[in-house]
């Protein structure tokens, strides 16, 4: 009887050895299809990550570019006050010089006229002098000339 026995119980642990296998076959199938899944989210999970990491990198770098462009701008504007502000002094120098050419050739008009009215004045006085001493010369030598006149008379007579 042991013999006809052993070969169903060699067989019942054949077909659980066999349900086993199947079982574990399952299981490491299911483990497979687990990590397979835990490996597709770990990756779509970096991947987000990675999206994330990119765009905050690409509005971080935009950003930086719009506060680039605006220090631009007011960097120009401050460069076109700063022109403005060298334009207006120009131009209130270049004024000031007008000014001081205009006074300058008024006082040097006036000037010449004040030197012509005083070579006029000191003409008149040289004029003058030169009238007085011809007077005083030909007074001088008429009176002269009477006394010699009336001299050449008395001795004459």
């Amino acid at each position: 009887g042991s013999s006809a026995t052993a070969p169903k119980e060699l067989a019942r642990p054949k077909m659980v050895l066999e349900m086993e296998r199947r079982a574990e076959e399952r299981r490491r199938v299911a483990e497979e299809r687990r990590e397979w899944h835990r490996q597709r989210e770990e990756q779509r999970r970096e991947e987000e990550r990675s999206a994330e990491e990119a765009k905050r990198e690409a509005e971080e770098e935009e950003r930086r570019q719009q506060l680039m462009a605006r220090q631009e701008r007011e960097r120009a504007e401050h460069r076109r006050q700063a022109m403005k502000q060298v334009e207006i002094a120009q131009r209130r120098e270049k004024h000031r010089q007008a000014c001081r050419f205009w006074e300058f050739n008024r006082m040097l008009h006036v000037w010449c006229i004040l030197r012509q009215a005083l070579i006029c004045a000191e003409e008149r006085s040289l004029l003058a002098w030169r009238r007085y001493r011809r007077s005083l010369l030909v007074v001088g030598f008429s009176c002269w000339r009477q006394h010699w006149s009336r001299r050449r008379a008395a001795l004459a007579a």
